[in-house]
């Protein structure tokens, strides 16, 4: 079997002003650096408990080719001795089109009704849009890795659209229901030799464990 472990990137500049991001292309926050480099002593065989059971044996970092991606995956590779980034487009964020750059309350107001009724600007990928891409980055990832632990830092949109088809395969009930995932947070994903299924959710941080970061 071959574990890859979906992270989801450190706090973004636009994460902590809460604009939608997609294929904008922002980098890590002060506090973003921050969550990282403790994630990253989470990795390493004495950094400690986290939630949702061990990750050690981690042999493998690839991570998308956006910024905010990149510079996470960087910082926990280097700092838990983990050798170079793979990086890989396929990983990139979904876009949301017409909403990138907005605040939640801004698209209330220039979309009124969309929010509350699920529904989605034109030029928004779908999940259908996105899983090709995604599980062809997968495919090559635990081809490379035959029977190893891989750390893949990608995005939340592309953990939720793995989740969501997942559940599914499985015959999960309201596969689509979406539960939070925080930065730092991960799902791990398992080839058994014939598919991809869906592990436990683990935490490299508590949601809130840091709350600031002082200037570097």
């Amino acid at each position: 079997k071959t574990h890859i472990l979906l992270v989801r990137h450190g706090q973004s500049t636009w994460n902590s002003e809460g604009r939608w991001q997609g294929q904008a292309d922002t980098r890590l926050s002060r506090l973003g650096c921050a969550q990282s480099a403790l994630a990253a002593l989470r990795l390493c065989a004495m950094g400690g408990a986290i939630q949702g059971g061990s990750i050690q044996g981690i042999e493998a970092v690839y991570a998308s080719t956006m910024q905010r991606a990149n510079q996470t995956a960087n910082i926990l590779a280097s700092q838990a001795g983990l050798g170079p980034v793979k990086l890989d487009e396929r990983l990139r964020e979904r876009s949301v089109g017409e909403w990138s750059g907005l605040t939640y309350n801004e698209v209330q107001q220039l979309w009124p009704g969309y929010l509350k009724n699920r529904r989605l600007p034109p030029s928004y990928e779908t999940d259908d849009m996105v899983l090709p891409r995604v599980f062809a980055a997968l495919d090559a990832v635990r081809k490379e890795n035959p029977g190893g632990k891989v750390l893949l830092v990608c995005h939340a949109g592309i953990i939720y659209a793995v989740e969501a088809y997942l559940k599914a395969k499985e015959g999960k009930r309201n596969p689509r229901r979406r539960y939070r995932i925080g930065n730092l947070g991960c799902r791990w994903v398992i080839w058994d030799g014939g598919t991809f299924t869906l592990g436990k959710r683990v935490n490299l941080l508590a949601e809130g464990e840091i709350k600031d970061a002082a200037p570097f």
